[in-house]
């Protein structure tokens, strides 16, 4: 008799958007015991010193790295290249530059300036309003200059890191990662519909 054993925990969720629209959208994911949102708001543990030596020269003086980060991928189904990624303030624990998409380069958003750590208004993926109690969204904005491609059906997934004690963020990949686990938590179609206004 076979054994069929699945760890993917992925749940189908179909999107469909309007190009050059703002995209904004909240998501309650529930603990399956408890039935409350994932306590999403615990910081790493490392001394606030060790981070700001590693962040000083971003200009950005952080003093916690969140625990959980996240990355949501939009490609063409097939294709390995990215038309668009949003991301947490901080994924893999480092801060990168915004990025607009164009016909020859995918997109990056992470949000606006170092209050996306604490404030959804301007994260591209904002996690932490998730603390573990009932009706607690995470949201998940791109700004409208950033929604610029081609109308068409895409693939995206949404991907949640959890690392609980800090590292150099300027180490080697392995070193950044040790200790990381990578969950994708939903995955499926998304629609781009065609713009009137432009």
């Amino acid at each position: 008799m076979a054994i069929n054993i699945s760890t993917d925990i992925a749940q189908e969720v179909n999107i469909t958007s309007r190009r050059n629209d703002t995209f904004q959208i909240e998501v309650e994911v529930l603990d399956s015991e408890t039935m409350n949102s994932y306590d999403l708001s615990a910081n790493q543990s490392a001394s606030a010193g060790a981070l700001a030596q590693n962040y000083n020269s971003t200009g950005f003086n952080i003093d916690f790295v969140p625990v959980y980060q996240a990355k949501m991928t939009i490609k063409k189904e097939g294709s390995e290249f990215d038309v668009l990624s949003v991301y947490t303030f901080m994924w893999q624990d480092i801060i990168f530059a915004n990025t607009l998409p164009t016909l020859t380069r995918a997109g990056k958003y992470r949000g606006e300036g170092v209050e996306a750590l604490t404030s959804s208004i301007s994260a591209g993926i904002f996690l932490q309003s998730s603390a573990g109690g009932a009706g607690e969204k995470i949201s998940i904005t791109i700004p409208a200059t950033y929604m610029s491609m081609s109308p068409d059906t895409y693939v995206y997934d949404f991907q949640v890191r959890k690392k609980t004690t800090f590292g150099s963020a300027f180490s080697n990949a392995s070193v950044v990662d040790l200790g990381a686990t990578y969950t994708t938590w939903f995955q499926g179609t998304f629609t781009v519909v065609n713009d009137v206004t432009k």
